[in-house]
């Protein structure tokens, strides 16, 4: 992004964890950047740290009107829009398929899955004057959470292929074990998760937020060009691990 110094970008989700670490990367290249999030103490504390080339809007993003916001801020602020990073999350329930309640589940849909489609729908008219780019972020770990987060990948694929995705490169961040507020989640269960993870990765480490901000200001900038409908890993090599002498349980 940093030949582009003009660049607006829309960070759903902005305000912590991989969306901070994103913010913080963009500005540092060169980017002005609407932050979109609920979280107000965050929000608070960004705009202390990064004033002048950041703007900031307290929306949801269960809805299009909510999710339109960010997008008509960084075309009425900043003259347009060449970035939509979307990674506004929740873990949701941790109960499996036989004990989820259909209402915990569409929740989680709403926000991880629904959330997605909405995100390319209000970004794309912005994105294609501007021949802009389309980040998401998906994980490699979860029931109702793991099976919204593998349709990220299959949603970026599907609208970097389709006509309102024409002009537009969309590509998708498959994230491993980090150490985020999502990650941490539920209370107490974040640290250990983490440790399981790490005995699963040819990396035995929890990763630092900073690693999903590289890879997003990679898919962001002109340094991917010719790069569209990708799959990015950026986990430790946590997918191997049914090769590795280590497993979830030890």
């Amino acid at each position: 992004m940093a030949e582009r110094r003009h660049a607006a970008t829309c960070a759903d989700g902005g305000a912590a964890g991989f969306g901070l670490e994103a913010t913080r990367k963009f500005v540092e290249n060169g980017a002005c950047v609407v932050v979109a999030d609920i979280q107000d103490a965050a929000r608070r504390a960004i705009k202390a740290e990064l004033p002048g080339e950041v703007r900031f809007i307290r929306c949801g993003m269960r809805c299009e009107a909510g999710m339109q916001a960010p997008v008509d801020l960084a075309v009425a602020e900043f003259g347009g829009l060449d970035v939509m990073h979307h990674n506004a999350g929740t873990l949701g329930s941790a109960k499996g398929m036989d004990e989820i309640s259909a209402e915990a589940r569409n929740a989680a849909m709403e926000m991880l899955q629904t959330a997605i489609m909405l995100a390319i729908k209000v970004a794309a008219p912005a994105l294609k004057a501007r021949t802009g780019a389309v980040v998401l972020t998906s994980s490699a770990v979860g029931c109702a959470y793991a099976i919204a987060k593998a349709s990220v990948c299959q949603i970026g694929r599907h609208a970097a292929l389709t006509p309102e995705g024409q002009g537009t490169r969309v590509n998708v961040i498959v994230s491993g074990a980090f150490k985020t507020a999502v990650g941490k989640a539920p209370a107490g269960a974040g640290h250990a998760a983490g440790r399981q993870f790490a005995r699963m990765q040819p990396l035995p480490l929890t990763g630092p937020p900073r690693c999903i901000a590289d890879a997003a200001l990679f898919l962001a900038s002109g340094m991917s060009d010719f790069v569209s409908g990708v799959v990015r890993p950026v986990k430790g090599g946590l997918t191997l691990h049914r090769n590795s002498r280590s497993s979830a349980e030890g």
